[in-house]
């Protein structure tokens, strides 16, 4: 099924653990990607609060200099805590369940999308315009804090792209 699903996507995003991504990335997939197939890719650094961000950079390096062309981002369901990411090296709450309070925004939406927007992408004839869906990102973001703040419960939101 992943050859069909190559074949036919126009954006490909491979995500990885931050802990260890290099066993989650594999470089065969890369160049059928990007050599034979000749599409983009993106590569998504999963769980990026658990890493510190020295480490993420010297990954994110990494990897673009391995692997010419490709995109590279972090994303992660939680923010780090205020200061976490100061003085702070290698992992983060390995071994043992970290406690989080309430629901919380995600970290590197835009990052994905910005990673994205040098794709050149046709949809029903009609070049995806990357900055409108990031600026409809960026809305529906501040929509849901200002509904949070009136309201002080999470907003529910669903977020289609076009």
């Amino acid at each position: 099924q992943l050859w069909r699903v190559g074949e036919m996507s126009d954006i490909l995003i491979v995500v990885v653990d931050a802990r260890h991504p290099v066993i989650h990335f594999p470089p065969s997939l890369y160049r059928w990607i990007k050599e034979d197939l000749g599409r983009q890719m993106v590569l998504v650094i999963n769980k990026a609060d658990l890493v510190s961000d020295r480490v993420l950079a010297a990954w994110e390096e990494y990897f673009q200099r391995r692997f010419p062309g490709l995109h590279v981002a972090r994303f992660s369901c939680y923010p780090r805590a205020k200061g976490e990411e100061k003085g702070q090296e290698g992992l983060r709450g390995v071994g043992k369940a970290r406690k989080r309070g309430g629901r919380r925004a995600a970290v590197g939406v835009r990052e994905v999308l910005e990673a994205c927007r040098s794709v050149e992408v046709l949809k029903k004839g009609k070049k995806v315009d990357w900055d409108e869906i990031i600026e409809k990102y960026e809305r529906s973001e501040q929509e849901r804090r200002v509904q949070r703040m009136q309201t002080g419960t999470p907003a529910t939101r669903a977020f289609i792209f076009g």
